[in-house]
């Protein structure tokens, strides 16, 4: 017969012990298998007394399996304890969403006043060439300059703060989450892609420098 019982640590808890003994016998005589699955899917022998203790697990189901080993080699029942380590707040489902939300609602509105503002500035240059198309070209090729360098340090300037408010709560966030956690690997991409824009914006700003 195989007992079972249960338990639920949050995700401070994922460092922890368990003890286990046989009183039936003596100290020197007790010998254990245990494993926990699916963790350690091989059998584990332990002499005496012994306290197993599991470090950093990720998040999820677990079931511990331990059996007496008596002196002519034979298996005592399985005594099964189930263990579920809940997940970090950054690891579930519900923040992954919101982050991927927030970044994509981000992007967009980057995007759309990116393009309002280079529509806006072709039609302020069309009515200037219609304005002052007498004008030598001199004149004509200094006001267009002025105008550009004045879109993209506008355009740099704007979009620098909201980037910076996304890119530095991500990187803090990175490292309090384990390269080999799942959401790892999503953080780490939007950290990517919010990298690419602020060089994107940087590239504006050189642009106006120019």
């Amino acid at each position: 017969s195989i007992s079972i019982r249960f338990v639920r640590l949050n995700h401070a808890n994922r460092d922890f012990a368990l003890t286990f003994n046989n009183l039936s016998y003596s100290e020197s005589q007790q010998k254990y298998s245990y494993r926990l699955r699916p963790y350690q899917p091989d059998w584990l022998v332990a002499n005496g007394g012994e306290k197993v203790s599991y470090a950093n697990l990720p998040a999820g189901e677990y079931v511990f399996e331990v059996k007496n080993i008596y002196p002519d080699e034979r298996d005592s029942k399985i005594t099964s304890l189930r263990v579920e380590i809940l997940p970090h707040w950054s690891e579930t489902f519900f923040f992954r969403f919101c982050m991927m939300v927030l970044g994509g609602i981000i992007v967009y509105m980057v995007m759309q006043r990116i393009k309002l503002r280079q529509k806006r500035l072709e039609h302020e240059l069309r009515l200037e060439h219609e304005i002052f198309a007498a004008t030598v070209e001199r004149d004509k090729e200094k006001q267009i300059r002025m105008e550009r360098e004045n879109f993209f340090t506008n355009a740099a300037h704007e979009l620098r703060t909201p980037l910076t408010l996304i890119l530095s709560p991500l990187q803090e966030l990175l490292g309090t989450v384990r390269p080999s956690d799942t959401v790892y690997t999503k953080l780490a991409a939007m950290y990517r892609n919010g990298t690419s824009l602020q060089t994107l914006v940087d590239h504006f700003a050189l642009c106006a420098e120019d």
